[in-house]
C-alpha cells in the first residue's frame, strides 16, 4: 500500500506510466518535506526565546505590587492622571523644640520677671536682661511655626507631573528628595530673612528700650546703659564696632532692703547664669546664648531661688526644661543653631504610596517576559505552518517533479550517456596494435 500510496492522483486514472511514476514521486516528496518541515519548526519554536505581552486591565494596588516582585524590569502602567499635587501623598507634621511650649515663653513668667525686675538698677542683672530675651524667644517661636506653615501650604499645592506610574522604590526616593529641597528651602529662606533684620538693627542702630535706658521706680531717672562689654577673660569688646559684643547674665544677691524707701545694698555675691548672655543687641545676645541652665535642675533651682527680690509678692512655680525629651539638640548648642534650623526637632514626614496609586489610576498595566518550551506554542506554530504547507506544496511539488523527469532527468541521462560513450570509443582506441615501420 505505502509503495502505490498516491496523494496526487489524476482523474481520470493515467495509463501512462511516466505520469503514475511521477505521481508516486510527489506524494513520497511532499510527504518528506512536510515532516522535515514540522521536524525543524519544532525544535526551532521548542529552544528559542519567545517575547510574551500581557495586559492587566484596571488592576489594583495589590495586583499591581505583585506583578511588580515578577516582571519589574518590563512593568509600564500608564497614567489616567498626570498632574498630582504634593498634599495627595506627602504630609509634614513638624515638632518643635520643647522651648516653644514651656512656661518660658508665657505672659506668667513675662510678668513673673517684670515684677522682680522693676527694682534692680544693675544692668547685667538677670531679672533685668532676660525678659527682652524671652520675649525674643517667643518671637521666634511664633515666626518659625508661621514661616513654616506657609512654606508647607506652597509645596502642598505644587505638582508632580508624571506620564506613567513609577516603583514604589523610586517613588519614595523623589518624594524624600522633595521633603529634603523643601526643608532646604524653608531654612534657607528664613536664615536670609533673620539676616536682613539682624543687618538693618546693627545698620540703624535700633535698639531695645531695655538694652538703652531704663527707668527706676526708686529715682525715676533715666540711666543709660553701657555700649562696653566684658566677656568671662575680661576682654572688652565695643557695640561700636561690633553687634557681637555680650556678657554673661548674673543674678546679684540682695542683703539689705529698704521697704520704706525701696532701696537695697548688695552682698557682693551673684550667680552666673550659665550659657545665657546679654548684650548690645537682644537678637545677637540671645543668638549666642545656650538653654543649658534651663535644661540643669541645679542650676535653675538656683535662678529660682534667687530671683525674687523681697518687696516681690509674685512667685512662679515653673520647671526646668525636660532634658530627658529626645532632641537634636544638646543643651549646650546655640539658640542660633536651633533657629537657623527653624527651631524643629522633627519633620515626621508621612509618604503614601497608595495614594499616589490611586491618584494615578492606571487604566492598564503592560509588561513582557521571556517563555522558551512552551507545548501549546509549539503545537499551534506547527499546525500552523503545515495548514501553509499544504496549501503551497501540492502547487509546487508536482510541478517541480514533472519539470525534472521532462527536462532535467532526461538532460543529466543524456550526459552520462555520452561520457559513457565517450570512454568507451577512448578505451577502443587504446586496445588497437601500432603500425611499426622498418
Amino acid at each position: 500500500y505505502i509503495k502505490v500510496f498516491n496523494l496526487f492522483q489524476s482523474y481520470p486514472p493515467p495509463t501512462n506510466p511516466v505520469h503514475i511514476h511521477n505521481e508516486l514521486i510527489s506524494t513520497r516528496l511532499y510527504i518528506t518535506t512536510l515532516l522535515i518541515s514540522s521536524l525543524i519548526l519544532g525544535f526551532y519554536t521548542s529552544f528559542i526565546d519567545r517575547t510574551q505581552i500581557v495586559t492587566t486591565k484596571s488592576p489594583t494596588i495589590e495586583q499591581y505590587n505583585r506583578i511588580y516582585e515578577q516582571h519589574y524590569q518590563t512593568l509600564t502602567c500608564p497614567c489616567t492622571k498626570v498632574s498630582i499635587s504634593y498634599e495627595t501623598f506627602i504630609r509634614l507634621s513638624p515638632t518643635y523644640h520643647q522651648i516653644c511650649t514651656s512656661r518660658f515663653i508665657s505672659e506668667e513668667w513675662y510678668w513673673y520677671l517684670l515684677a522682680n525686675g522693676d527694682f534692680i538698677q544693675q544692668n547685667d542683672d538677670f531679672r533685668k536682661t532676660s525678659l527682652g530675651s524671652f520675649q525674643m524667644l517667643s518671637t521666634f517661636c511664633q515666626s518659625v511655626s508661621q514661616t513654616v506653615n506657609d512654606s508647607l501650604s506652597v509645596f502642598y499645592s505644587s505638582n508632580y507631573v508624571t506620564g506613567k506610574l513609577i516603583s514604589q522604590q523610586l517613588f519614595e526616593v523623589q518624594s524624600n528628595s522633595f521633603i529634603d529641597l523643601f526643608i532646604l528651602d524653608a531654612t534657607n529662606s528664613y536664615k536670609h530673612a533673620l539676616q536682613i533684620i539682624r543687618d538693618t538693627t546693627q545698620g540703624n542702630a535700633l535698639l531695645a528700650a531695655e538694652s538703652e535706658l531704663f527707668f527706676s521706680y526708686n529715682y525715676y531717672s533715666i540711666i543709660k546703659s553701657p555700649d562696653i562689654y566684658y566677656d568671662s577673660n575680661n576682654q572688652s569688646c565695643s557695640c561700636t564696632s561690633t553687634d557681637k559684643c555680650i556678657a554673661e547674665s548674673k543674678i546679684y544677691e540682695i542683703a539689705n532692703w529698704d521697704d520704706t524707701d525701696y532701696v537695697y545694698e548688695l552682698s557682693g555675691n551673684y550667680f552666673n547664669v550659665t550659657g545665657f548672655y546679654y548684650g548690645c543687641y537682644i537678637i545677637e545676645s540671645l543668638l549666642q546664648s545656650t538653654l543649658e541652665c534651663f535644661y540643669n535642675e541645679t542650676c535653675f533651682t538656683q535662678i529660682n531661688s534667687m530671683i525674687l527680690v523681697p518687696l516681690s509678692t509674685t512667685n512662679m512655680n515653673v520647671t526646668a526644661l525636660n532634658v530627658s525629651v529626645k532632641s537634636q539638640y544638646k543643651p549646650e548648642t546655640t539658640i542660633e543653631t536651633i533657629v537657623n534650623n527653624l527651631m524643629i526637632e522633627q519633620w515626621n514626614p508621612s509618604i503614601s504610596f497608595g495614594s499616589y496609586y490611586n491618584e494615578c489610576q492606571p487604566s492598564e498595566c503592560t509588561y513582557t517576559y521571556t517563555a522558551k518550551l512552551d507545548i501549546v506554542y509549539v503545537l499551534t506554530t506547527i499546525i500552523g505552518l503545515t495548514g501553509g504547507l499544504t496549501k503551497v506544496l501540492p502547487l509546487i511539488i508536482p510541478n517541480l517533479v514533472a519539470a525534472m523527469t521532462l527536462y532535467v532527468i532526461p538532460y543529466i541521462r543524456k550526459y552520462f550517456e555520452k561520457k559513457r560513450r565517450n570512454r568507451a570509443a577512448s578505451a577502443t582506441t587504446s586496445d588497437k596494435p601500432n603500425n611499426v615501420s622498418l
